[in-house]
């Protein structure tokens, strides 16, 4: 999907690599075979990957029962070591990075929502700003501009951007001052309209969810900022709850402090009594 977002890599920043379920694992040793087979009976494109996966999931469950149990035994060994090294992880300043860095994204997708949303919202009485001469005349020139860079060997946006340019350049200064004259004048009207347009109910509706919004990206920047700065913390709380609990087993466990007796220096002590 062109222009998605995607998430942090927590191994990037040295954190455990994720461990695939046992169903996961079972159709990644057999992928490159099912899909070999596949193509082999004609399939592509979408249609290859929506087989690609019924294919694996009905031998998963066609599958002899002790050979499932294996994977799945697998898996639960490599997620009790997963979630070791994630609750040390989480210690780290490593990690702290990567929440900074995830936050980055989880913004970016929360800014392109709220605009979609905005755009959405966007009341159809609310007038549009006029374009500038400059770029009116390069969305005229832009099918010309295209071909002739074509042409040139070049068609990259900087070759076409001086195409425009030097276009721009060669007008007449009457042309010019003719198109500028247009804009100034829509530019005028532009702000007679927007004016109005504050006035009205639409208007007021629409700017209560541009604050909602961002109240809402504020609080989220303080969220995030909360969550840079605690982590880790659970995790070294509960290693230093272990720990005591630890002690507290030996010293309960040990001989002298069970019975309370050291042996030196007591009643009863063989160098007393002899």
């Amino acid at each position: 999907m062109p222009g998605k977002v995607k998430n942090a890599d927590p191994t990037a920043f040295g954190g455990p690599k994720k461990v695939p379920t046992g169903y996961f694992a079972f159709s990644n040793d057999r992928r490159d075979e099912v899909v070999e087979q596949l193509k082999k009976e004609g399939l592509g494109g979408r249609d290859l990957v929506t087989q690609v996966g019924k294919k694996l999931g009905d031998m998963w469950k066609a599958s002899d029962p002790e050979l499932r149990e294996k994977y799945d035994k697998a898996y639960k060994a490599a997620k009790e070591q997963y979630d070791t090294e994630m609750k040390t992880w989480k210690t780290t300043e490593d990690y702290k990075k990567y929440l900074a860095a995830q936050g980055d994204v989880q913004k970016q997708k929360t800014n392109k929502r709220m605009a979609a949303e905005i755009k959405a919202a966007k009341p159809a009485n609310c007038p549009e700003r006029p374009q500038p001469a400059y770029f009116v005349f390069s969305t005229e020139m832009s099918g010309k501009v295209a071909e002739e860079a074509k042409a040139n060997g070049d068609a990259s946006m900087k070759a076409r951007a001086a195409l425009v340019k030097q276009k721009w350049e060669a007008l007449p200064e009457e042309e010019k001052k003719k198109r500028e004259d247009e804009y100034q004048a829509k530019k005028a009207k532009y702000a007679e309209d927007l004016k109005a347009f504050e006035e009205t109910e639409e208007y007021r509706t629409w700017e209560k969810l541009k604050e909602k919004q961002k109240k809402q990206k504020a609080n989220n920047a303080k969220a995030l900022k909360n969550k840079i700065k605690t982590a880790g913390d659970d995790e070294k709380e509960a290693a230093g709850d272990d720990a005591a609990a630890e002690d507290e087993e030996e010293e309960a466990s040990s001989p002298e402090d069970a019975t309370g007796d050291t042996g030196e220096g007591e009643e009863g002590s063989p160098e007393e009594t002899a």
